[in-house]
């Protein structure tokens, strides 16, 4: 419903004074509804800056999968909103149809990511640098399966560490490693 809808989407104004100098954020966002003012607030902490702070990096993530097709405006504003464009398979597969992990990967950049991630679970990422066209796969990390209690916050937990990655002077290729 609205309401809680509204609770999802905080203004950017919201957040803890501690929290406004972060050097990073993570947002996750409805794939049909995201909400491009918070994400275009939360981008803007670049500007107005002096030369010397350092920039600050955005991953968006939707948080489930597109129950239809999105427009292609709305694909782009989610794409093109962050540093970072994090999706699962299903999600990825959602919003720009089947295709190996790489395909969808370009597809994403191609509608404005600059860093694409695919996240597989068990089976690892994909990620993409737009920039260079150049795209990585790389395995997960389970010593045990069979100790494996319970998946919730795993896209999370490897966007955290991507970024943390990331903010730390890592370069993607071994960024998403920390992921």
């Amino acid at each position: 419903n609205a309401g809680l809808y509204a609770m999802l989407r905080p203004p950017a104004e919201t957040l803890p004074p501690r929290y406004r100098g972060a050097r990073a954020f993570h947002v996750g966002v409805h794939p049909e509804r995201p909400d491009a003012t918070l994400l275009a607030s939360l981008r803007g902490r670049n500007k107005n800056k002096n030369k010397n702070a350092r920039r600050v990096l955005l991953s968006v993530e939707p948080f489930t999968r597109a129950t239809r097709p999105v427009s292609r405006e709305t694909l782009e504003t989610l794409c093109s909103a962050g540093d970072v464009f994090s999706p699962n398979g299903l999600e990825a597969v959602s919003l720009v149809g089947e295709g190996s992990p790489a395909e969808l990967c370009r597809r994403l950049a191609d509608a404005g990511a600059k860093i694409v991630c695919v996240r597989r679970g068990e089976k690892g990422a994909v990620v993409h640098d737009a920039a260079t066209g150049e795209t990585w796969h790389v395995p997960a990390f389970l010593e045990d399966q069979s100790r494996l209690a319970d998946v919730t916050g795993c896209g999370n937990a490897f966007c955290g560490g991507f970024m943390a990655g990331l903010v730390s002077g890592e370069s993607l290729d071994r960024a998403v490693c920390w992921g």
